[in-house]
């Protein structure tokens, strides 16, 4: 991750980012944790109920982060001129509830376009899954392993991105993937635009 220049991350220590794909029944949640010039490691992913998030006991990451903690969003897009559907509405509610939620224990909140995230990891707006993914692949080291996907691995010896498949099981892959790359696209807001992330940084 040597393009990652964000001014808050050094040689020595980590930040942790929580990267989000909310949506208007449950949201997908990852953790990754980034030092300047090493490989991300995924701490821990899982794709949670929103009724829990609504929980006044609810907090994610439930494990205690020893540096600083950002979390990444996606925005809740609405197009103009479309009357947006229940779905839209619910989502766009569920993304107030998790800023609310992260400010109370994150040292920022950034959130992106859909557009926005995708252009920064993979250098299309319009990347699907299977581009997102293989570009997240790049970032994390391939294990020496016989599995059909080494970034997943198997039972028996677990890829670097195990537990996004874990979380993301009965289909539900493609949330945890975008919310892996939210997560992943403040590495790359630099190095694609010459701007630092804190252009997606929202005011408390």
């Amino acid at each position: 991750m040597n393009n990652f220049t964000h001014e808050y991350v050094t040689e020595n220590n980590a930040v942790w980012v929580v990267g989000c794909d909310p949506g208007p029944i449950n949201t997908a949640l990852v953790c990754v944790s980034l030092k300047k010039s090493s490989v991300p490691l995924l701490v821990c992913a899982e794709y949670v109920p929103n009724k829990r998030i609504y929980d006044p006991a609810f907090k994610w990451p439930t494990i205690r982060v020893p540096g600083a903690l950002y979390f990444a969003c996606e925005e809740c897009g609405m197009r103009k001129g479309v009357s947006p559907g229940a779905d839209a509405w619910e989502t766009a509610e569920m993304v107030g509830e998790l800023r609310r939620l992260m400010r109370s224990y994150v040292d920022g909140s950034y959130f992106f376009r859909p557009a926005d995230w995708r252009y920064y990891l993979c250098g299309r707006g319009n990347a699907e899954t299977a581009a997102i993914y293989g570009e997240t692949q790049l970032l994390f080291p391939k294990p020496d392993t016989k599995a059909s996907d080494p970034w997943k691995g198997n039972s028996k010896l677990h890829g670097p991105l195990w537990g996004l498949h874990a979380a993301g099981a009965g289909g539900n892959m493609e949330h945890m993937k975008d919310a892996l790359g939210v997560a992943l696209a403040m590495t790359r807001c630099e190095y694609r635009t010459g701007k630092t992330v804190e252009i997606h940084r929202r005011p408390w």
